[in-house]
């Protein structure tokens, strides 16, 4: 009789852990995938994004020492359309000029990490073989993005050069987006000046 009674207690002990193992379980995987789904939505930052969506018309200027460096610019004109990569999450820019007397094309993917809280750019163009990468944030509810990455200069025999890059948006249809080279040091870092205007229709 004691020893059925222990057996008892002891299946009682075991069906309790069990339940109170299982409920923990599903309360963690509730919990799992309330955390899964905040992270999958999108946020206000997304609708920033908005504003690069279209076609625009584009101004480039262009200094081979900095901008400070006393040398004019180059300039050039050309074209950039951006469209939703998986609606409201990415956007993708393709764009046209040209550089030194010849073509080139690029295209470029900009969205915001909400895990992370930092915005990214993947870039490449015509005139490299290697995908430029950056991240960074916003203090001004992203009127003024700035992301910083690494580039090499295979011209200088330069690997992972410290580059910035700062978004500015000055009206609904109006852009500007700026390339630091930070190896240049000071207030002559800006290399790339590029404004988008938006194309009327």
């Amino acid at each position: 009789m004691k020893t059925r009674s222990l057996i008892s207690a002891g299946l009682l002990i075991a069906a309790s852990a069990f339940v109170a193992g299982s409920a923990f379980s599903q309360d963690g995987e509730k919990d799992q995938m309330a955390e899964m789904m905040k992270w999958m939505s999108t946020g206000p930052e997304h609708k920033v994004l908005e504003t690069f969506v279209g076609e625009f018309d584009t101004e480039w200027k262009i200094w081979m020492g900095g901008s400070n460096s006393g040398t004019p610019p180059m300039t050039t004109k050309g074209t950039s359309t951006t469209t939703w990569q998986l609606p409201g999450r990415f956007t993708r820019t393709e764009y046209s000029h040209s550089m030194m007397g010849m073509p080139m094309t690029g295209f470029s993917i900009m969205g915001y990490d909400r895990y992370r809280k930092e915005f990214e750019v993947i870039s490449g163009h015509t005139m490299g073989t290697a995908l430029y990468s950056a991240r960074g944030t916003s203090a001004d509810d992203g009127k003024r993005i700035t992301v910083n990455g690494l580039m090499d200069e295979p011209s200088m025999d330069m690997k992972d050069k410290k580059v910035k890059t700062i978004i500015r948006i000055v009206d609904a249809d109006t852009y500007v987006w700026e390339t630091h080279d930070m190896h240049l040091g000071g207030d002559n870092t800006k290399v790339f000046e590029v404004t988008f205007t938006r194309k009327k229709e």
